[in-house]
């Protein structure tokens, strides 16, 4: 856990309409910042004022506040608002603590070893905090109904001695003192995120804990009674800070996904539905991720993945394949630092959107999902003979590159018959593909201005070496010259009292040839293809 003296060193908020600096069927605008305050270091997103939009949240470390951000339902927020926490906040999470119907607040404080719970009253604004104990040096809060009274319950982390503190709540927004347990078997293992799901399902909530200190995951399989199995260590890669859950492979089951900040990675375990996961598999995401979380962010059923990376300032969004892995990572420019990253649809359009919160920019990027650019592929010709020169277009948005070694709307001559593809690429960075088909013949007819009874042959065709060529009642003399498709003579020769003749071509490239034969006041034209 990268605190110094209780604190973080970073503050921000950005609205994401992010650029794209890696590729994946996804897209997602420049980002769009938002003002926070002094170094926010976690984000979440509810509805807070009831108005059927999203809005967000941050604890702010430095300024000891949470910053609220009510949205308008287009991917804009109006003028945030402060509300005192404890010193130090570092994580917080929503839910209806009192059962009143509106959603309240609770802040992990990692400077003040306590929890700030400030109650909603539906508007967006929040009553004064109430405090309640937790350990040393609070690291992550979430909340579920751990001992089955109907009552929303707190669990924390607290990195500073490895300890789980429970606050079980009493329904009017009060909660108790904490009860506390090892977040591990194993000593000093610096637990520094929580969720909760049902992993043995069993109906009773259990908890997942990334140890910062003990490279892996603790699992804790709950009783339902507020107690806990004694937890399973899961292993991890490199310094996990984050975990979140999902079902990544389509099985039914509940699996486990932590990002690895000194790996560069995310560690992702598949849960067998008894409590029991697999070895991780390891996918690369960008410099440093802390933050994890999961939707569909692509519409097509199956979970993906969105990583915020703190020192390349990106987010990593990766597609699943519905059977446990994902592709290689699309990443998004955002704020400076990015800590915590969050998905909700901000805009409407039933797409979700991303949210991160940047640490030394003291804001928040908004990433807006948008659609994939249409990419249109064009031919000047979709049937063509062999050598005619061919002009590939793309259109529809800024930049192209086409499968082939064309280049776009460059003419080129044609050979043989191709399925050319083309890649473009808006202004956003976004990218997508179109595809086209161009019939290309031989076309080796003859022209001539000479009498139906006289004849000229050409052969073999195609050709690789010696072509060879005849003539029917030859003259004395007969020129031979050969040209490009661009008209250029490349070969000329002459034979006297010769019928047919050889001509070599080796040295030519491959294309399209014209040979134009002069016999006497004859004057004839033939085609061939150079392999």
């Amino acid at each position: 856990m990268k605190i110094f003296s209780g604190f973080f060193l970073f503050h921000s908020i950005t609205l994401l309409l992010g650029m794209n600096l890696g590729y994946a069927q996804i897209c997602f605008s420049p980002a769009t910042n938002f003002q926070a305050d002094s170094l926010p270091y976690f984000v979440i997103s509810a509805d807070f004022n009831r108005d059927g939009f999203a809005d967000l949240a941050t604890p702010n470390l430095k300024t000891h506040n949470v910053s609220v951000l009510l949205g308008t339902g287009t991917g804009n927020f109006t003028t945030t608002s402060y509300f005192a926490a404890g010193t130090g906040p570092i994580s917080v999470t929503s839910a209806d603590f009192n059962k009143d119907g509106n959603l309240d607040l609770a802040v992990a404080n990692s400077g003040s070893n306590d929890v700030s719970v400030l109650l909603g009253n539906g508007t967006g604004n929040f009553g004064a905090q109430t405090t309640f104990t937790a350990s040393n040096g609070p690291s992550s809060i979430t909340y579920g109904d751990f001992d089955s009274d109907g009552n929303i319950d707190l669990v924390v982390p607290n990195y500073d001695g490895s300890i789980i503190s429970m606050l079980f709540g009493n329904g009017l927004g009060s909660f108790s003192a904490p009860s506390n347990f090892p977040a591990s078997q194993m000593a000093n293992v610096g637990p520094n995120y929580v969720i909760t799901a049902d992993y043995n399902k069993d109906g009773k909530a259990d908890l997942a804990i990334a140890n910062w200190d003990g490279n892996d995951v603790s699992l804790f399989l709950g009783n339902g009674n507020g107690t806990f199995s004694l937890p399973l260590s899961i292993a991890c890669n490199n310094k996990p800070c984050a975990v979140v859950s999902a079902d990544f492979n389509g099985d039914g089951n509940i699996d486990l996904a932590a990002s690895n900040y000194f790996s560069n990675d995310v560690s992702v375990l598949l849960g067998n539905g008894a409590g029991g996961f697999s070895t991780p598999v390891n996918f690369g995401v960008g410099s440093k991720p802390y933050s994890i979380t999961s939707t569909d962010f692509n519409l097509d059923g199956k979970a993906d993945l969105a990583v915020n990376n703190e020192n390349s300032n990106t987010l990593s969004v990766l597609l699943g394949n519905g059977n446990g892995s994902f592709g290689a990572s699309a990443n998004f420019a955002v704020g400076q630092y990015p800590e915590s990253v969050t998905s909700a649809d901000f805009n409407g359009d039933s797409k979700p959107d991303l949210a991160s919160a940047n640490y030394y920019s003291h804001n928040v990027s908004v990433l807006l999902n948008t659609t994939l650019p249409v990419v249109s592929a064009n031919a000047s010709a979709d049937t063509l003979c062999a050598g005619s020169m061919l002009t590939l277009t793309g259109s529809g948005v800024a930049t192209y590159t086409w499968t082939g070694g064309a280049t776009n709307a460059v003419p080129f001559p044609s050979s043989v018959t191709t399925t050319y593809t083309v890649t473009g690429t808006n202004l956003f960075g976004c990218t997508n593909t179109d595809t086209i088909s161009v019939v290309v013949n031989l076309c080796t007819d003859v022209t001539s201005n000479s009498s139906k009874e006289t004849m000229v042959s050409l052969f073999p065709n195609p050709v690789i070496n010696i072509v060879n060529i005849k003539v029917k009642n030859a003259g004395e003399k007969m020129k031979v010259k050969i040209t490009d498709n661009l008209g250029n003579s490349v070969i000329e020769t002459t034979a006297f009292l010769k019928n047919e003749i050889s001509v070599n071509v080796q040295s030519l490239s491959a294309g399209l040839y014209f040979v134009t034969i002069l016999n006497g006041d004859k004057t004839f034209t033939r085609k061939f293809l150079k392999q």
